[in-house]
């Protein structure tokens, strides 16, 4: 099925969104100063958006469409993981709430889309990105390349496609996760955010039908990516990427 895309001369929405959590409450508004950050930066337009269910992100996409005509950028501040995005995160119990990457189920969460919904949502018209529409997740182990250990979770397990590049390949829209816990700092005036093994933004080759994974470095201001037209990407701004052959 044609992935749809549209471009109407800077009316398409760019929206910040925060995630909820039951679990860790104090994490909320720092959730909420990087998107107050992004917004005051002009990455992202109008108020932020707290967003607690899976299905009512889906039905923002929707709506900002139907009234914006596309969307051209998204930034996502929320618990998450190699499987979700957990906008309301109670340790896994029924109150939990996580769009999840294709082909994966947890029966116990309360509210749940899944990546497989917004492609639906583009594919019947009612979701719309523009053709350098950009999807910043600010959440941890959305870029990570290894999933959960199921007797240790201190370590990692096997390797998998990270969530972001799940997203990027079903979708077509470009997008940036982090590999390993993210932290939101304030440095220097800004509000950044850090990630233990760097960020890493994926984009759709139309010609040869896969991903390109590029490396951002540990450390990213989120509002620079997805703002200028050409989606040029800025200067890794630290240390090489991490060697993943020996790890655990």
């Amino acid at each position: 099925m044609p992935i749809w895309a549209i471009d109407l001369d800077g009316l398409e929405a760019k929206i910040a969104i925060y995630g909820g959590s039951a679990h860790e409450p104090k994490s909320v508004p720092m959730f909420k100063m990087a998107a107050d950050w992004d917004i005051s930066n002009g990455a992202s337009m109008g108020e932020p958006h707290s967003i607690t269910r899976a299905t009512g992100f889906i039905k923002l996409l929707q709506q900002k469409t139907s009234e914006e005509g596309s969307i051209s950028r998204i930034a996502i501040f929320s618990h998450a993981s190699q499987y979700g995005i957990w906008f309301n995160d109670n340790a896994g119990a029924n109150t939990a709430s996580g769009l999840l990457r294709r082909g994966v189920r947890f029966n116990n969460l309360l509210d749940k889309a899944n990546i497989n919904d917004i492609v639906a949502g583009i594919n019947n018209g009612t979701i719309k990105f523009e053709q350098n529409a950009m999807v910043v997740f600010a959440g941890c182990n959305t870029g990570s390349p290894f999933g959960i250990n199921s007797t240790d979770h201190n370590q990692k397990g096997d390797a998998i496609i990270p969530y972001a590049e799940d997203f990027t390949k079903a979708t077509h829209v470009s997008s940036i996760g982090a590999s390993g816990k993210l932290n939101i700092i304030t440095k220097e005036g800004k509000t950044l955010l850090r990630s233990d093994y760097g960020f890493y933004r994926f984009d759709y080759d139309k010609e040869n039908k896969s991903v390109i994974k590029t490396f951002l470095g540990k450390e990213v201001d989120s509002s620079q990516y997805g703002v200028q037209e050409n989606q040029d990407t800025p200067e890794s701004n630290d240390a090489p990427e991490p060697d993943f052959t020996n790890a655990n």
